[in-house]
Parts: structure tokens; sequence; C-alpha cells
């Protein structure tokens, strides 16, 4: 009985993660507008980053709990979710293709990002140093991004239907909503890194493999959003963008915020020895894709696709 009401807590806290975020994600759009931040800068910014805040509210919310599992793991999990499921599924609305002149900017930090991840890793645990090249990495690209945008291309996408309301223009509604999806979003990290370890105890399975898999494909569910707005409004370069950026926002920002926070964080060793590696191979071939221009097919999403089941099958029943 208790197992399966842990199970219920941990599918709302999912819910509610992915409720949290949307409306944190709006929110913050609102706001920015309200405050008459160009709108490059909202798309840069928001658009690349804002679909990573689960990532980063669950890894810290877990690392401050001392569950390194979850919290290490999450951060890997996601990126090859973003990856094998979230552009697995993008082939069903169009074909797949990172036409952007930034792909090679964007695919070299992506493999920055990954090889200081990397480095980090094989260090044992996170520190003040991990934090330091972390973040100065992701500021520096933030404002490499700034430097390099195409103001008249970012201001051409779409405008998103719900916001441009005449209810949702009112700042004071702007302001709930922001408040109250990082409130959610809060809430629900917490629920989920409670209810997960308990799983995790209750079924003899490790913290890390619950934040492999089962966390990390929760707190993706927002790039899957994005994507499918995306691809509905045939702004495909926009989807695959986002995950770029997300993947890249997970090892550089949401890494180094747990190593200020919990500084000392030890890195599983089941993770060093297996997941870094599958992530690493993952996002080289993805980087070959995007530097190629080669398209992803039926068959290739069908096999990234196979490729997660099997990974999360590996964690769970090998």
């Amino acid at each position: 009985m208790a197992d399966s009401m842990q199970l219920l807590y941990f599918a709302g806290g999912l819910v509610l993660l992915f409720v949290g975020a949307e409306v944190m994600l709006r929110g913050t759009t609102l706001v920015a507008t309200h405050l008459k931040i160009p709108r490059f800068i909202i798309g840069l910014t928001v658009i690349a980053f804002g679909t990573s805040a689960p990532e980063l509210f669950v890894s810290v919310q877990a690392s401050y709990k001392n569950m390194t599992g979850i919290a290490i793991g999450n951060i890997i999990g996601s990126n090859l979710a973003n990856i094998l499921l979230v552009l697995g599924v993008a082939k069903l609305f169009g074909p797949i293709v990172y036409t952007t002149n930034n792909r090679f900017r964007d695919a070299g930090v992506l493999i920055f990002s990954t090889w200081l991840l990397i480095s980090q890793a094989l260090c044992g645990s996170l520190g003040y140093i991990d934090a330091f090249l972390s973040l100065s990495a992701l500021v520096i690209y933030l404002g490499w991004c700034f430097l390099g945008a195409q103001k008249h291309y970012l201001d051409e996408l779409p405008e998103d239907p719900v916001i441009s309301t005449h209810f949702m223009q009112k700042p004071a509604i702007a302001a709930v909503m922001l408040l109250g999806g990082i409130a959610l979003t809060l809430f629900a990290a917490d629920l989920i890194v409670s209810s997960g370890s308990a799983l995790a105890r209750a079924y003899g399975i490790s913290e890390a493999t619950i934040g492999l898999t089962l966390v990390a494909l929760g707190t993706s569910l927002p790039e899957l959003a994005t994507l499918i707005a995306s691809a509905r409004q045939k702004q495909i370069d926009v989807a695959v963008g986002s995950v770029i950026g997300s993947n890249i926002f997970n090892a550089l920002g949401v890494t180094g915020v747990i190593a200020i926070m919990n500084p000392g964080t030890p890195i599983p060793p089941s993770i060093i020895g297996f997941d870094l590696w599958v992530m690493t191979a993952i996002t080289l071939v993805f980087v070959a894709l995007i530097l190629l221009r080669k398209k992803i097919g039926y068959k290739t999403a069908l096999f990234y696709f196979m490729l997660y089941v099997a990974y999360c099958t590996k964690h769970f029943f090998l």
C-alpha cells in the first residue's frame, strides 16, 4: 500500500512539474515582455534554457538532500532523453535537420560542455572550481549568442496564442504566473525526489537508476512539449535548438549550481563506468548529424526510440 502511494506521489509530482514549468515559462515570457526586454533576448534565453528549469530544480533538491544519484543521474539521463526520445518523436512532425548558421557554434559548445562534464565526473566529485568553470563557460556562451544573434530572425518566432490574449497581458497576471510557477515547480521537485528515493529503497533500485530514467524522463517533458508546439508551426529548427540549449544548460548550468550548493557532491561510480560514456557517444553522433546537416529519417528516429527503450530496460531488468 505504501509503495502504491509513493508511485502516485511520483506520478503526481511529474504532472505538477510539467504544469509548473509551463506556467513559469509563460510567466517569465510575460514579465520580460512587460519590462520591454527585446524579443530576441527572450527567445535566446527563455526558449533555449527555460525548459531546463525542471532539471535544475529537481537536481538541486536532490543534491540538497544528499541524494546524489538522483541529482547527477537526472543530468545525464535528461541529456540522453532529449536526444533519443525527444528528437525521435520529432520525426513524427516532419524532417529533422538543423540548418541554422550557428550550428558550428552550438555543436562546438555542446561538445565542450560534454567534455567538461566528463572531466569533472572522472575527478569523482564536484567542487567550487567545477562550479566556476561550468558557470563561466555558460555565461561566455550566452554572451557569444547575444553578440551573434540575428534579431530579425528571432523576432519572427511565432507568438504564443495563449499569452497573446488580453487577460494574459496584465502585469499582475504575469507576476502571479511567474511566482506560482516557481512555487509549483519547487513543490513538484521535492515530491519527485522524496517519492523517487522511497521507491528506490522499496524496490531495491539504486537512486542513480531512478534519476537516469524515471526522473530524467519527467524533466524532459517540457522539451517534448516545446518540440511539439514548434513542429506544429513548422519551426523544427527552434525545436532542435531547444534540445541543444537544454543539454548545454544541463551540463554547465545545473552541474555548476549543484557544485555551489553542495560542494563535494560525489559522482556515483556506476554513472562514471557506463552512463557517462553512453551519453557521450550519443551526443557525438548527434553533433555529427548537426554538422553534416543530415536529416533524421524514420529508421533513424525508430532506432533512437528503441535505443532509449533498451537503455531504460538495461537499468531496470539487467
